[in-house]
């Protein structure tokens, strides 16, 4: 497991390389394009070594990661422990509502 402070400092690099990557990509219809990059596979990295820790870092970062990227990256780490429901797709309010709330309930389990 990592310390807290390296994860931290990872975690932060990270999601400023992946917010850079995402400006460089700019408008495009395919997801793939966001998430194609070293930056992200980082997240999903730590993220599946710590995965409480880089959930808190998630939520305490939550407006830093770009796009609706965050529900990739919880599903990246996560696998089919988190998902949005069919119903919400499009839906980016309802889509960021549930994401929070699952948040909330993983890290207070």
């Amino acid at each position: 497991m990592v310390d807290k402070e390296s994860l931290e400092r990872i975690f932060q690099n990270s999601v400023k390389w992946w917010r850079d990557h995402y400006k460089e990509k700019g408008f495009s219809s395919n997801p793939q394009d966001y998430l194609d990059c070293d930056a992200y596979r980082s997240l999903a990295v730590i993220g599946k070594l710590d995965k409480k820790g880089v959930s808190q870092l998630i939520l305490d970062n939550w407006d830093e990661i770009p796009g609706i990227g965050y529900t990739s990256l919880l599903k990246e780490i996560m696998g089919d422990d988190f998902f949005t429901p069919d119903e919400m797709r499009g839906k980016i309010k309802e889509i960021r509502a549930y994401t929070l709330g699952w948040l909330f309930r993983y890290l207070t389990e």
